[in-house]
Parts: structure tokens; C-alpha cells; sequence
């Protein structure tokens, strides 16, 4: 169950990571390229905390096995909605500061195909 939980943690930490490198690091970026891609850091946080409330949905109430969860698909369509959303956006840094926050907005794609189709949703 831990690797399980360690998989899908990736997107927060290469999040983590790529807030790192955009703040430590100066780099020049325009205000609105600035502002995009400090949007497209909060929609891939908020991602990653779509991804672990649609686990922990699936796993506190497995009474519905067999049946559609209603709840549950819709954090999945919200949460595969904001990963597309943020792959649009983190396009728009500069640097390692991009391509971290590009790939973990790309892992939280597969990461919420993946799930959506393990819960059968």
C-alpha cells in the first residue's frame, strides 16, 4: 500500500520542486508570463490535492464496489480538467522551474487515467 501512496505523490513533490527552483532562481519572465505560470503552479498543487482526495475517497468508502460513485467521478473530471489546465500554463516559465512543473503536470494526467480506470470510474 505505501508504493501505492509514493506513486502518486510525485506530481506534489515535482510541484514542491519546481516552486523551489522558480523562487531561488532568478529568472527573467515578463509580469503576465510571471503571473501564468505562478497560476499554473497553484492549478498543479491543486491537482495533486484533487488526486489525494479522490484516493482517499476510494479508499475510506469502498461500499461502492460494483456501483457508480458520483462523488468520485466528479473529482476525477475536476482533477484531470485542472492537470490539463495546468500542463497550458506551466508552458509559459522559463528553465528546470518549466519542465518540473510540466512533468508533473503531465505525471498527474497519467496519474488520474491510471486511477480512473483501477476504481472503474
Amino acid at each position: 500500500m505505501l508504493y501505492f501512496w509514493v506513486v502518486n505523490i510525485i506530481p506534489a513533490v515535482l510541484i514542491v520542486a519546481a516552486l523551489v527552483c522558480h523562487y531561488t532562481r532568478p529568472v527573467v519572465l515578463s509580469r503576465s508570463r510571471s503571473v501564468l505560470f505562478g497560476c499554473g503552479l497553484l492549478t498543479g498543487t491543486i491537482g495533486s490535492i484533487l488526486l489525494t482526495s479522490f484516493l482517499m475517497v476510494n479508499i475510506a468508502d469502498p461500499s461502492h464496489v460494483g456501483h457508480v460513485n458520483v462523488w468520485d467521478g466528479r473529482l476525477l473530471i475536476a482533477g484531470f480538467s485542472t492537470a490539463l489546465v495546468s500542463v497550458a500554463l506551466s508552458s509559459t516559465g522559463r528553465g528546470i522551474a518549466r519542465a518540473l512543473s510540466a512533468s508533473s503536470s503531465f505525471a498527474l494526467i497519467v496519474l488520474f487515467y491510471i486511477d480512473g480506470l483501477a476504481t472503474s470510474i
